[in-house]
C-alpha cells in the first residue's frame, strides 16, 4: 500500500511511511478523514483539521454515528460532536483507518490560555503556537487551557457520547473544543 500526493491530496492507496514489524505506519495529514471504531459494526467519522507538531493533531469527530448507512458527506454535514488534540498513535498504526483526504472543514482558530493572572504572564496562544499575545483575566475566562489527550481517551469519549459507556467529567474539554470550533 502506498499513499501518493497529487497536488496535496492523497491518492487512495496508502504509502507506508514507517514500518514496525509487518504492519505499515501511515502518516496522517491535515484533511484526512478517518474512522473510529466504537462497537462491532458501529463507528464515528472524523477529520484532521490542524497539526501542531509532526505527531500532534487537532481532530474533529462528527455527530453522525455510522452503522454502515451514513456517507462521509452526511457525517460532515452532521456537524461537530467532539474535538481534541491528540497524538497520532491510532492514526499511524491503522486503528483509526484513514478513508480519504479532502479539504479540511472550515473552523475558526482555537485560542488557548497560557500563564496565570497572579503571575503577570497571562496570554493567549493559537493552536500551532505561532501567535501569542497578552490578555486580560476577563478575556482569558472565555478560552480553555490546552489539553493534549491520548487518542484512546478521545475514543472513550466518543463511545460515551454515543451512550456505550458513561460520560466522565474528564471528557468535557472535548465538547468545549467542539463548541468553540463550531462557532
Amino acid at each position: 500500500m502506498a499513499v501518493e500526493r497529487d497536488a496535496g491530496v492523497h491518492v487512495i492507496a496508502l504509502r507506508a511511511v514507517m514500518r514496525r514489524g509487518n504492519k505499515p505506519r501511515v502518516k496522517a495529514r491535515i484533511g484526512d478523514l478517518f474512522r473510529v471504531p466504537i462497537a462491532e459494526g458501529v463507528w464515528a467519522d472524523g477529520q484532521v483539521v490542524g497539526q501542531q507538531q509532526p505527531r500532534t493533531f487537532l481532530v474533529v469527530i462528527f455527530r453522525a454515528t455510522d452503522r454502515g448507512e451514513t456517507s462521509l458527506d452526511d457525517a460532515i454535514a452532521s456537524g461537530f460532536d467532539l474535538a481534541g488534540i491528540v497524538f497520532d498513535a491510532k492514526l499511524s498504526n491503522g486503528d483509526w483507518p484513514i478513508l480519504e483526504a479532502r479539504s479540511p472543514v472550515t473552523t475558526p482558530h482555537l485560542w488557548f490560555v497560557d500563564g496565570h493572572p497572579e503571575l503577570y504572564g497571562l496570554r493567549l496562544t493559537n493552536f500551532d503556537r505561532t501567535v501569542r499575545r497578552p490578555c486580560s483575566p476577563d478575556e482569558a475566562e472565555k478560552h480553555s487551557r490546552l489539553h493534549f489527550s491520548g487518542p484512546m481517551v478521545l475514543q472513550m469519549a466518543i463511545s460515551a457520547s454515543r451512550g456505550f459507556i458513561p460520560w466522565r467529567d474528564d471528557f468535557d474539554h472535548f465538547r468545549r473544543y467542539a463548541e468553540e470550533l463550531s462557532a
